[in-house]
């Protein structure tokens, strides 16, 4: 029997099933590397989305550090604003003259005082206190309905223009210093409302 077709057949089946496997593994391979760049391609996309991501991030703690700086210059301006007004309000209080400065201290005298303390004048421009001048507290707290026991206690108090009250109970200033102290709140939240429109301050 001649086996050479047999053979031819064997060989041509080989031959066919060996190109049939290597275009699989062309095909194989091709998929691999199609898998391999889309892998590369997401990847890449994930690092520019994560970049841009962080660069938006970036930009907004930047954005919102450029805010906290301006806010604290404002505020700086703010705090500067208040001292120079009050500088100058304090000023002015010190160039009233004795019966002026007599006449506001009585006012805060009978607001505040209790009747029963001693007296004190500041250090700074008190010619405006007396006997006469603690007559005129006595008469201004007896019209308030208080006790008119004021009495000097001698001395000064340094630093500032007016009378500290001393009792048992503690002390009261009524003094330009203290008085402009007390409006001092008053005043930043209105200079903050003009430096942050529509803050809620």
């Amino acid at each position: 029997m001649d086996t050479q077709p047999i053979l031819d057949r064997i060989r041509e089946d080989a031959r066919e099933a060996a190109q049939k496997l290597l275009r699989e593994a062309e095909d194989r391979v091709m998929t691999i590397h199609e898998q391999a760049d889309l892998r590369v391609a997401g990847m890449r996309r994930d690092t520019e989305d994560k970049a841009r991501e962080e660069s938006v991030q970036q930009a907004e703690r930047m954005r919102r550090l450029a805010q906290l700086e301006d806010r604290k210059d404002r505020l700086a301006a703010m705090r500067g604003m208040v001292n120079e007004a009050f500088a100058v309000a304090l000023s002015r209080l010190h160039a009233l003259d004795d019966g002026e400065a007599a006449d506001f201290f009585i006012g805060l005298i009978a607001q505040n005082a209790a009747g029963d303390e001693t007296v004190t004048p500041g250090g700074i421009g008190a010619g405006f206190y007396g006997q006469v001048f603690l007559e005129k507290a006595n008469a201004a707290l007896q019209a308030a309905g208080k006790p008119a026991g004021l009495r000097d206690a001698g001395g000064r108090v340094p630093g500032v223009r007016g009378v500290v009250l001393k009792s048992a109970s503690g002390e009261l200033h009524c003094t330009f210093e203290s008085a402009l102290e007390s409006r001092r709140e008053a005043m930043e939240a209105s200079v903050a409302g003009i430096l942050f429109p529509g803050a809620g301050h």
